[in-house]
């Protein structure tokens, strides 16, 4: 015997706005969370012992590294707090406001990085 989802409401504008405002909240705090992680340890002694100090990977390892990591663990958050059929949405808003403050930025790499992590984070999700 198989159980028949359960129909989902029509989704109102309040819904779509309640979406955005948390999307918004999680693309600032990705971005908060990314800058002040690669100001306070992207020239650590750390990345010293598996790459070389002067090597163009020693500049971008960092910076993918740690936007991978904040968009992955923001994501799960994500994940964790809205339901399966909500998180992706909400995520994918993240990702797009996340590429739209990179490209305002400059910072395009990061935000490419955080927004496949925010959605990739968010994949996991579990069903209630």
């Amino acid at each position: 015997m198989t159980m028949k989802p359960k129909p989902q409401a029509p989704t109102s504008v309040q819904d779509w706005l309640v979406y955005v405002l948390c999307a918004g909240v999680v693309a600032w705090l990705a971005s908060y969370v990314d800058s002040s992680l690669t100001a306070n340890y992207a020239t650590a002694r750390f990345w010293d012992t598996w790459i070389s100090s002067g090597s163009p990977l020693a500049h971008w390892a960092p910076l993918v590294a740690f936007a991978l990591f904040t968009g992955v663990l923001l994501g799960l958050v994500i994940g964790w707090v809205f339901p399966q059929h909500v998180a992706m949405k909400v995520a994918a808003i993240a990702a797009v406001l996340q590429l739209i403050v990179a490209v305002l930025s400059a910072a395009i790499v990061t935000g490419i990085v955080l927004a496949v992590g925010l959605l990739a984070g968010a994949l996991p999700t579990r069903t209630r």
